[in-house]
């Protein structure tokens, strides 16, 4: 029983390294898109019109029900739209 209860703690450990290693590149990531000075996701670039700068700040900031409020308000379909993209 010990040996399972020590094996659980170092798995957690091993997971919240994880985790905060990925909230991590995500804000890198999103400093990266924000700062870049061409910005063709503006909404100018992006043909159905979505905020994608407001998008990122709100990820960003971990505010994930704002930002798929702002994905949802003029594009049901965003996830379709992100994958054929051709502005990656």
């Amino acid at each position: 029983m010990f040996v399972y209860k020590i094996a659980d703690i170092k798995l957690s450990a091993i997971f919240i390294k994880r985790k905060n290693m990925i909230e991590q590149q995500i804000i890198d990531k999103a400093n990266y898109c924000l700062n870049c000075i061409n910005k063709p996701c503006s909404t100018k670039g992006c043909p159905m019109h979505t905020k994608i700068p407001e998008f990122i700040s709100m990820i960003k900031e971990n505010n994930l029900q704002e930002a798929y409020k702002i994905l949802k308000e003029n594009n049901l379909f965003s996830y379709i739209c992100a994958l054929i993209c051709p502005q990656e």
